[in-house]
Parts: structure tokens; C-alpha cells; sequence
């Protein structure tokens, strides 16, 4: 069995024609959140990058949009470099969406910078609460045998889901 199989975060796996696995992304805050100067996120706007959803093609960054004192959304960036999906790739995200496993993250409700920036791990749960999930509407989807299988990375923001094409190595390419 590959790793993928044995993964805390894998949802759901069905078979379309062949076996698909169903991964969540993982919220990660930033270790350096503590260090912020509050005082100044209750004047203006600011964006912040406070953690990242892991899990995929890359670490998406989760991104704090900050206005008046209050953190009024945290957003999860695509990857830049991902591949366009081909049709067998759009096919089984199809599939995937049509059984419900693509997650809409709640709207978010505004939570003052003093709440919101204490320690990393007071972050991480407002946002995980917040989200009403801790992947952000993040999920990998994979498929193939053997070492290297074809992987789609999708996150959700708002309402348009935003996808790349990626290949994860889960084995030992060179065997003996």
C-alpha cells in the first residue's frame, strides 16, 4: 500500500475507473505570529500571511486581510506554478466535486487583532473555527499506481475553486 493510503488526512477514496484518494490540506500557522505589532494592525489595512494549508503542489499561503482593528477574512492563495489539468485530470475532479467531497468554507466572522494574534496556536484555532474546517477548502486529489501518482491541488476561495495539476512521488522510484 503507498503512503497516501495510510495518511491521517485522506477523506474518501472511490474507484473512477481506477482507485482515487481524497486528501485534506492541513492549516499551519506561523511560528512568528506572537512577534506582530498589534497596535499598529488596528490603524489601516493590511494583508499578512499567517500560515500555510500543506498538503499539495505547494504550501498555500493563508492570507489575513486586516481592516479597522479586526481580521476580517483569512483567504488561501492557489500555487503559482501549477500545470493546467487535462482531461482525465477534469474528469475526476468532476467526480469528486459531484460527491461532495470539495468543501465550502464558512463566511468568516470579524475577530478583533488583539483576540486574533496572540500565539500561534490561539490563531489556528480561531481560523480553523472560523473556516468550519481545517483545510481552508483545500483537498489533493490522486490517483495512479505505483511511485508516482497524478495529483489535482484545489483550494476554495469564496465561491471558485482553483485547481493545478501536480505528480507526488509516494514511493521508492528506483527499486533494487
Amino acid at each position: 500500500m503507498s503512503k497516501l493510503g495510510k495518511s491521517k488526512n485522506v477523506v474518501a477514496k472511490f474507484e473512477f475507473p481506477m482507485t482515487v484518494h481524497v486528501r485534506r490540506g492541513e492549516f499551519e500557522p506561523l511560528d512568528t505570529i506572537g512577534l506582530l505589532d498589534v497596535d499598529k494592525l488596528k490603524r489601516g489595512t493590511h494583508k499578512i500571511c499567517v500560515g500555510h494549508v500543506r498538503g499539495g503542489c505547494c504550501p498555500a499561503k493563508a492570507i489575513a486581510l486586516v481592516r479597522a482593528g479586526n481580521v476580517v477574512d483569512v483567504t488561501v492563495e492557489a500555487c503559482k506554478d501549477r500545470k493546467k489539468l487535462g482531461p482525465m485530470a477534469q474528469s475526476i475532479l468532476k467526480e469528486a466535486q459531484r460527491r461532495g467531497y470539495f468543501r465550502k468554507r464558512s463566511k468568516w466572522t470579524p475577530v478583533p487583532v488583539d483576540e486574533f494574534f496572540t500565539s500561534p496556536k490561539a490563531m489556528a484555532k480561531i481560523v480553523v473555527s472560523d473556516w468550519e474546517t481545517e483545510d481552508g477548502g483545500c483537498a489533493q486529489i490522486c490517483w495512479g499506481d505505483g511511485p508516482i501518482l497524478d495529483c489535482v491541488w484545489c483550494c476554495r476561495s469564496k465561491d471558485e475553486l482553483d485547481c493545478g495539476f501536480v505528480q507526488v512521488i509516494v514511493g521508492d522510484v528506483f527499486k533494487d
